[in-house]
Parts: C-alpha cells; sequence; structure tokens
C-alpha cells in the first residue's frame, strides 16, 4: 500500500530513513504558518524537502527553531527558513515545485468585491510562483478558494484538499493528537495526471495519509454536510460541545441520551445535511459533474451520524466554535455564506440554511 505506516504509533528512525531514501526532493512555500500549515512543512522537511515558510503577519520574531509533538514521533526543526515576504521565498534560492496555500479563508474577509481579493490573491502569491512549473495545493476549509485562485494562476496547477486529524499550535511547537492525519485531495479541475503529481508528494512522508479524490468538489460537499450543522448549531447554541446538539450515547445500554433542547438542535443537524446535499448535487450537476458522483443523502448521514456519535462522546467542540469561543474571527463566509450563494444561484431551497448564516452573521457583526 501506499502509506505503510499512517496507523502505526511510532516509527523508528531507522525504518523512517529507509522509507525517505531515494524520495525525490522538491522546493516547497508554506503560505500560512497556523496549526495546519506548520504541521505539514515540518514533516515535508523531516522527508528531506527543502520548505520555506512565510512569516505570519502576528510574527515579531523568527524562531530558531520549530518543534512538533506527535504520538506518531516527535520532530525539531532546527533553524527553519523563516521569511517575511513571498518574493523572499524565492530570492533564497531556485523557485518553488509546490506552495501549500494554508491560510484561514477569513483574510479575504477584508476586501469588499472580487477585485480587491484578486489583487491581494497577486501580491501575495506572484512573487513566488513560477506559472509555469509551481503547483499550489489549498488547504483550506469550504468553498470557493480554488476559484478565486483559478482567477490568477493556471486551473490545471491548483489543486484542493481536506485535512482531518487533531492538530493545534502552542507558540512554535505543533501539537498532534489522537488520529494519522489524512488529506482527501485532488485537482480543481479532475485532472488525472495532475493529481499523480500530487500522490508523489505526499507519499514522500509516511505520517500524512493522502486519500486522492477523482471529484474535488463532491469531498468538499461531503465534508461540509457535517461541518455546517455541527460548526453552526455549535455556535448559534451558546459555543457548547457537539453532544448538547447531538446528544451522547449512553456506553452501558446503548442509548442516546437527549435534552429537551439536543432533540430538537439534532433535528436540526439532520436536517441542514439533507440541505447540502441535495445543494451538492444540485452543483455538480450544474458543474458537469458524471452523476457517479452524486451524493446518496441516506448513506451520507448515516456515515456522518456514526461519526457525530462518536464525537458527541468525547465532546468535541469544533475548530469554528472554538473561534468564536476566543473571540477570534469565524470563516462564516467559506463555509456558510458560499454554499447558501450557490444555492440561491441554483434556486435550491433552502431554508434552514438560510437562517443558520443569518444567525451567525449577526453574531460576528455583534463580536466587531
Amino acid at each position: 500500500t501506499m502509506f505503510v505506516f499512517s496507523n502505526i504509533k511510532r516509527i523508528s528512525r531507522h525504518s523512517l530513513r529507509r522509507y525517505l531514501s531515494g524520495m525525490e526532493k522538491q522546493k516547497i512555500g508554506i503560505i500560512g504558518s497556523g496549526a495546519v500549515g506548520t504541521f505539514f512543512g515540518l514533516r515535508l522537511a523531516e522527508a528531506g524537502h527543502e520548505v520555506r515558510f512565510l512569516a505570519s503577519r502576528q510574527q515579531k520574531k523568527i524562531p530558531s527553531s520549530l518543534a512538533l509533538e506527535s504520538w506518531q514521533g516527535n520532530y525539531i526543526l532546527e533553524n527553519p527558513k523563516i521569511y517575511e515576504t513571498t518574493k523572499k521565498l524565492i530570492d533564497s534560492g531556485e523557485n518553488l515545485d509546490w506552495i501549500l496555500f494554508c491560510l484561514k479563508s477569513t483574510v479575504f474577509d477584508e476586501y469588499n468585491s472580487e477585485e480587491e481579493e484578486t489583487q491581494f490573491i497577486k501580491d501575495l502569491l506572484e512573487p513566488c510562483v513560477d506559472k509555469k512549473k509551481t503547483r499550489i495545493q489549498i488547504l483550506m476549509n469550504g468553498l470557493g478558494v480554488e476559484e478565486k485562485l483559478a482567477k490568477v494562476f493556471s486551473p490545471e496547477k491548483i489543486f484542493g484538499g481536506l485535512v482531518y486529524g487533531g492538530l493545534s499550535k502552542k507558540e512554535n511547537t505543533i501539537i498532534h493528537q489522537g488520529v494519522p492525519v489524512e488529506i482527501r485531495g485532488g485537482s480543481f479541475l479532475d485532472v488525472k495526471s495532475e493529481i499523480e503529481h500530487a500522490k508523489q508528494l505526499w507519499k514522500s512522508t509516511p505520517y500524512i495519509q493522502y486519500s486522492p479524490q477523482e471529484c474535488l468538489l463532491q469531498a468538499q460537499y461531503s465534508k461540509l454536510a457535517w461541518n455546517i450543522p455541527f460548526n453552526g448549531l455549535t455556535i448559534v447554541a451558546g459555543g457548547v460541545d457537539v453532544s448538547q446538539v447531538w446528544g451522547k450515547t449512553n456506553p452501558d445500554d446503548q442509548h442516546v441520551q437527549h435534552s429537551d433542547a439536543s432533540i430538537l438542535l439534532r433535528q436540526s443537524a439532520l436536517g441542514l445535511m439533507q440541505e447540502i446535499v441535495q445543494l451538492a448535487n444540485a452543483d455538480l450537476k450544474a458543474q458537469s459533474k458524471s452523476a457517479e458522483f452524486f451524493l446518496n443523502s441516506d448513506h451520507l448521514i448515516s456515515i456522518l451520524s456514526a461519526i457525530t456519535d462518536k464525537m458527541a462522546q468525547a465532546s468535541y467542540i469544533p475548530s469554528t466554535t472554538q473561534d468564536f469561543l476566543s473571540n477570534r474571527p469565524m470563516e462564516i463566509n467559506s463555509i456558510f455564506a458560499e454554499p447558501l450563494a450557490r444555492a440561491q444561484a441554483l434556486h435550491i431551497p433552502v431554508p434552514r440554511l438560510e437562517l443558520l448564516v443569518g444567525l451567525l452573521c449577526s453574531i460576528r457583526n455583534s463580536q466587531k
């Protein structure tokens, strides 16, 4: 199999060196050095690639090292290559083979028009992108980011990816807890030959499971069918964990224990899942995707319900809800508003989503 180590707790350094021998080394730029970007940058640097990080705007001092604490094995990168501008990412050496674009989608909230967004993308990325060579792997939540970048760069060189795994950041250390990290990724244009390039990149590290998606849009909607109900409802319910929306299974008798509120909220979550599936299939059809990629509502909701049972048992708090509780900017536009805009353009009725977006926008406005 491609990823022989992804479910093993710890890998010996000898086994890792043997696994990495013969891998083609790439030059990789990391745009967005939060938990996700730094984690992938560290694992790729560990694999022997030349990794260059763009410093965040909040970063006042360049650290002498970056660390990863993981149940699969720790790693420290001494003297990481961190630069203040994207132009300096290539001033330091040859052009980049890959850029990992890992910013939070709230970065686009600062701009009031598509023209302003496009200019931001040009200013940020054009200095470090060789349009014939550099591939851009987007690792961000929601919908619409690939389309934004495709206005500036070759759509064939753009990739999307959905990250699954318990990652957090504390100062200059990344914490990886509990489960293997997986990327469900694909080509923006669903070009099979381009997906092979992504598979080769991610094959270079045994710690990351790359699951190629024949249809990227289908994969994005499959994740949104969970993110929209549970990131959204846990916020509007006051910043609660998933169990307060879904109920919690009693391990002794397997019955779901509900409060009065969770009964109603669970019904709302299931209703939102159904709306997202209906929207997904309409959008897939509108974009001329094959009917084989249409989502089966009962099948997907069954899978998501089983996942939610486990998350409720663990009292899981979604990432957007954590942002809300910490009074940080929330990813409202890409996760919630963009799907609603597509539903309205396609004349798909989504009354629960409309209400949820209205409530979330009101909460966001009250935070400012």
